[in-house]
C-alpha cells in the first residue's frame, strides 16, 4: 500500500489521465491576434468550455532571432490534458529576446482582457510560468490580486532581473501561489517562502526530486496544478514540502541497436530555442542495454551541418563538476528522454543538429 502522500497523488493523477478515445474525440478552436502593444498571443478554446477556468502560459525566455510567434501545441500533453477537461488555455510571446518581466506581466494582463471580450469573462484565471514565466507568474500573484485566481511557478528563476524599468518580488502574494522546483533549483523558492511569512496568502513550496531545470513532467504538473485549483476553489491548501516527483512513462524501445549492443541509432527530437539543449530517443533503459553506466563517458556520433562525420565524448548521469566550456554531458529528463547539453555552450548550434537528425550512442572501450 502506497504511503497517503502518494496515494493521494496517485487518485490525482488517475482523475487526470485521459483515455484514448476522449483524446481522439478532442474538439477545439484554435486563434491567434495580435494584442494593441503587438505582442503575438495563441489560444485554444475548448467546444466544451464553460467559461469557470481559463489557464494564462506566461511566456518563456527565448533569443532575439527568432521571430517572436507563441508557442501552444494542442498534441502536448499538459495542454491536451487542460482541453480535455474544459480549460481555455493561451498564451503570449515574449516581446524581445532576454529577460522580460514587466512587458510580460502587461502582455498577460492585456490578453486575459482581450480573451474576456472576445469570448466572455472566465470565472476564474490561473497563471502558469515556467523559468522565466515562473518569476512572471509570482509577480502577476503579488501586483495583479484582483484578476487572478491563482499561479503554478515552475522552477528556480526568482532572482532575474532586466534594465529598468522592471519590478521586483514584494514577498507579499495576495492569491495561492505554488511552487514546484527540481532539487537542484529549490534554495531560491525555498528562501522566497520563508521571506513570505506574513504575507496574506503565504505560498507552498513543493519539490521534484530531480536534478535540471524546470524539469518536470507533465503529469507533474497537471497533479501540481490540480492541488492549486483545490486550493482556490476548495479551500484544501497543499501540503508544504509535498515530494510531486512522478517517474516518467514507460515506453517501448525506439533505439536501433548493434548485434553486439555496443552501439545505438536513434533520432533527435527536440532542440531547446534559447540553450539549444538536444532531446534525443534514449532512454535510461537503452543506455543500460548499451552497458553505459552513470558517471561515464559515450561516444556521440554524428553529422554535423557541414556534412562532416563528428565524435565528441559526452558525460552520462550527472552533472559535470569542475567541468570546462564545451564539455557534453547528458542527463535523463522529466520525461524519460535523453537531454544533451554543452556547458556554457549551445548544443544545437555546435553540433548542428535538429529535430530530426540521426545520432549514434556508443559505448566506449574499459566502459
Amino acid at each position: 500500500m502506497p504511503p497517503p502522500r502518494a496515494l493521494s497523488l496517485l487518485l490525482t493523477l488517475a482523475a487526470l489521465a485521459l483515455p484514448a478515445e476522449a483524446l481522439a474525440a478532442l474538439s477545439f478552436r484554435p486563434e491567434r491576434g495580435t494584442l494593441p502593444d503587438g505582442a503575438a498571443y495563441a489560444a485554444l478554446k475548448p467546444s466544451s468550455w464553460d467559461r469557470r477556468r481559463l489557464l494564462l502560459v506566461a511566456p518563456a525566455q527565448r533569443t532575439a532571432t527568432p521571430p517572436a510567434e507563441p508557442g501552444l501545441d494542442h498534441a502536448n500533453t499538459l495542454v491536451r490534458s487542460l482541453l480535455e477537461q474544459g480549460w481555455l488555455v493561451a498564451t503570449v510571446a515574449a516581446r524581445r529576446g532576454g529577460i522580460v518581466l514587466m512587458d510580460s506581466m502587461q502582455d498577460l494582463d492585456r490578453l486575459r482582457a482581450t480573451l474576456a471580450a472576445n469570448h466572455g469573462p472566465p470565472d476564474r484565471v490561473y497563471v502558469l510560468g515556467e523559468s522565466m514565466g515562473a518569476a512572471i507568474a509570482v509577480r502577476m500573484m503579488e501586483n495583479y490580486p484582483d484578476d487572478y485566481a491563482g499561479a503554478l511557478a515552475i522552477g528556480g528563476a526568482f532572482d532575474l532581473q532586466e534594465p529598468a524599468p522592471t519590478v521586483g518580488v514584494t514577498f507579499a502574494p495576495r492569491r495561492p501561489l505554488l511552487l514546484l522546483p527540481n532539487r537542484s533549483e529549490s534554495y531560491a523558492p525555498g528562501e522566497y517562502v520563508k521571506a513570505c511569512s506574513g504575507a496574506a496568502v503565504r505560498p507552498v513550496l513543493w519539490k521534484i526530486d530531480r536534478d535540471g531545470r524546470a524539469n518536470a513532467n507533465a503529469a507533474e504538473k497537471l497533479a501540481a496544478l490540480a492541488a492549486l485549483v483545490r486550493w482556490v476553489e476548495e479551500g484544501v491548501v497543499p501540503p508544504p514540502g509535498f515530494d510531486g516527483t512522478v517517474p516518467p512513462p514507460v515506453r517501448a524501445s525506439e533505439i536501433t541497436f548493434s548485434p553486439d549492443r555496443t552501439e545505438g541509432a536513434g533520432r533527435v527530437l527536440s532542440a531547446d530555442p534559447l540553450r539549444g539543449d538536444l532531446t534525443l530517443d534514449f532512454q535510461p533503459s537503452d543506455l543500460d542495454a548499451l552497458g553505459i553506466a552513470r558517471g561515464t563517458l559515450f561516444a556521440l556520433v554524428f553529422t554535423d551541418a557541414s556534412g562532416a562525420a563528428r565524435t565528441t565524448r559526452v558525460l552520462y548521469g550527472q552533472s559535470p563538476r569542475n567541468a570546462k566550456a564545451g564539455d557534453w554531458s547528458a542527463l535523463p529528463e522529466a520525461e524519460g528522454w535523453l537531454l544533451l547539453s554543452v556547458h556554457r555552450g549551445n548544443a544545437a548550434a555546435v553540433s548542428g543538429l535538429k529535430p530530426g537528425s540521426e545520432v549514434l550512442l556508443r559505448r566506449l572501450r574499459g566502459n
